[in-house]
């Protein structure tokens, strides 16, 4: 006993050939779009004109280098398989911003030559759309998960520190958030609110938290003094003065936090020198 194996072509002749092409050019999802091994496009299938928005009697017998230069789309795979004779996918940008996977096969005869290019086109807009949607949420859940790690490290602070209101938990993530920027804070509100936690809070969670934190209430030195204490005096400046000088708070804190507790009390003098 033997088995005859036979071939697809020992099956079917040239009418079936033609009916399967058809059929797989008109049915197909993907675009479909055949040009010669001169550029010229030859067939075009439904699914290619409404991805690429334009009719088929606007391109069958054009070359495809026209149509770039025209704007129907860019790059064009099958020239660059017809110039390197080898199957080439690349991403397509149409006329209408789509982006489009273009896959291009080139069909040679029996001298290793050319005779057309089969471009295989699949619309990927909606893959792009979802990855924005999806990069988008996973930057939201990294914020999530960032605010909760930054309030658990706030708590590893100040573990005596209890946040009951949404309010204040708002306040938390301000100071958390302004923690991470070299800049002025200037914190507001009405005594026993917790100004001065808030003050620690933050030089604790900044990148200053390994230098000193230096804190004066401007309300309850003399005017005379602020002076010396915010930016220090040598041996023997005023009586009373110490005689091997003093470091003001400014040299104290440097590199780190100094909070000034109710600033609006400094002298109007005194406060023109801190904003020099």
């Amino acid at each position: 006993m033997f088995e005859k194996k036979f071939s697809l072509h020992d099956r079917l002749n040239a009418k079936d050939f033609e009916l399967i092409f058809e059929s797989i050019m008109k049915h197909s999802k993907d675009g479909l779009f055949v040009v010669d091994s001169t550029g010229m496009v030859v067939m075009v299938n439904r699914a290619t004109e409404e991805m690429f928005d334009f009719k088929s009697s606007q391109v069958l017998g054009r070359n495809v280098k026209d149509l770039v230069d025209e704007g129907f789309y860019e790059p064009s795979v099958s020239a660059l398989v017809i110039k390197q004779k080898k199957a080439i996918s690349l991403i397509q940008t149409t006329r209408n911003k789509k982006k489009i996977l273009s896959t291009g096969i080139p069909i040679f005869n029996t001298h290793d030559e050319i005779l057309f290019v089969l471009v295989n086109d699949r619309d990927i807009s909606h893959i792009n759309r979802l990855a924005e949607t999806l990069d988008i949420e996973d930057i939201q859940q990294e914020n999530l998960r960032m605010d909760f790690s930054d309030l658990g490290l706030a708590a590893n602070h100040f573990e005596s520190m209890v946040i009951k209101s949404p309010a204040m938990e708002k306040i938390i993530r301000t100071a958390i958030r302004a923690s991470k920027y070299d800049v002025p804070l200037l914190i507001t509100g009405r005594s026993g609110v917790g100004k001065s936690m808030i003050a620690k809070l933050t030089h604790q969670l900044s990148d200053r938290r390994h230098f000193p934190f230096a804190d004066l209430n401007c309300g309850s030195i003399t005017a005379s003094l602020i002076e010396s204490e915010l930016f220090g005096h040598e041996s023997g400046a005023f009586t009373g003065a110490s005689q091997k000088g003093k470091k003001g708070l400014f040299e104290i804190a440097d590199k780190g936090t100094l909070f000034l507790d109710e600033i609006g009390e400094i002298p109007l003098p005194a406060q023109a020198k801190l904003l020099k």
